[in-house]
């Protein structure tokens, strides 16, 4: 079993994580439509039938997959915390690992209060240590650490039933500083997590060369992932945090403010909630049109919430679950990329 040093930042406790349930948007802008760039169309069926054959082979070769729970369109990876089986979501928008301080006394975590706060949608929380005897993910990566963060997510103490009609306990969520130390990837289309086996002869970028993917560079500013991006028709320059935590994606509230994007006030039972359970009104930027390497994402409004809290307004918006999963991602958080797989 492949072992790790402890992986707690101390100096960094950061949690951010939102979503967007269906039934609370008036607006439903789950599917944008998306164009791909002239450069990089191709001819689609020819593609699929040859790539899903070799992707297939070479993936098994040098990478170990470990089959994702799918739940409100995030992902969850199985793990053992302190022997005692439970699901953690993989969530690019945090750093460290946090476990719901609800479910606390079910792993039997000894708790003491931290310094250090956590930092979500609505500010700053209370963090706790919860002290562990062992964290193993998918049976194949221990991590060797006394304690991880414990954060309070109601929404994580409530049990929840798999398509299988199996009871399974979502206790927490591992953020992207984790995911980089175990040079994971996540495969969206597969719904699986690769982490690379001591035999790997191949890369994902030897796997995924420019004739099948689209490879999406990011810069790691030491928290999180993000890719710049223009946006509307007038072109505005931004930076999109790509966030596997969060529902769909979001646009900035302040940012559309200082570009002259109109905002529209969603009703009031429109909300964004947070991993801690916080609720955040939502509005909707009329941004239109987001461009990225190779991809060209267009809907009518995009959801906008007040992001200052979210990298100190570093960033115009969040890329979340929703539009990972449209665009067949492959998330190398070893590589910092992203490849989009040519349909």
């Amino acid at each position: 079993m492949k072992q790790m040093k402890s992986i707690f930042m101390m100096g960094m406790v950061v949690a951010v994580g939102c979503c967007f349930p269906k039934a609370s948007m008036a607006q439903d802008p789950v599917k944008p439509q998306v164009k791909e760039d002239p450069q990089t169309e191709s001819k689609t069926e020819e593609i699929q039938t040859d790539r899903k054959a070799a992707e297939t082979k070479v993936l098994q070769e040098n990478y170990v997959g470990f089959p994702l729970l799918r739940h409100n369109k995030k992902l969850y990876v199985e793990v053992s915390l302190n022997g005692k089986d439970c699901y953690f979501m993989l969530d690019s928008g945090a750093t460290g690992i946090y476990v719901a301080t609800e479910l606390c006394s079910y792993f039997e975590c000894e708790l003491k209060e931290a310094e250090q706060k956590a930092v979500t949608l609505a500010g700053a929380r209370k963090t706790h240590y919860a002290y562990i005897s062992s964290f193993v993910v998918g049976d194949y990566f221990t991590l060797s650490t006394p304690f991880i963060a414990a954060i309070s997510m109601p929404d994580y103490a409530k049990p929840y039933t798999n398509k299988e009609g199996e009871e399974c306990i979502l206790a927490g969520l591992i953020g992207n500083d984790v995911l980089q130390k175990m040079e994971a990837a996540i495969d969206y289309e597969n719904q699986m997590l690769l982490l690379p086996r001591p035999s790997q002869t191949k890369t994902l970028s030897d796997i995924f060369p420019a004739k099948t993917a689209i490879r999406q560079e990011l810069t790691y500013d030491g928290t999180h992932h993000y890719m710049d991006a223009t946006f509307g028709t007038a072109g505005v320059k931004g930076r999109l945090m790509i966030d596997s935590g969060c529902y769909y994606a979001v646009i900035d509230q302040t940012f559309c403010k200082k570009n002259n994007i109109a905002l529209t006030k969603g009703e009031e039972s429109e909300i964004a909630y947070g991993v801690d359970g916080e609720r955040v009104q939502l509005y909707y930027g009329n941004v239109g049109v987001i461009k990225i390497t190779g991809k060209e994402l267009s809907a009518k409004s995009w959801p906008a919430i007040d992001l200052t809290e979210v990298g100190g307004g570093k960033y115009s918006g969040l890329f979340g679950a929703v539009l990972l999963e449209g665009l067949n991602v492959v998330y190398d958080f070893g590589n910092n990329c992203l490849y989009f797989r040519k349909k």
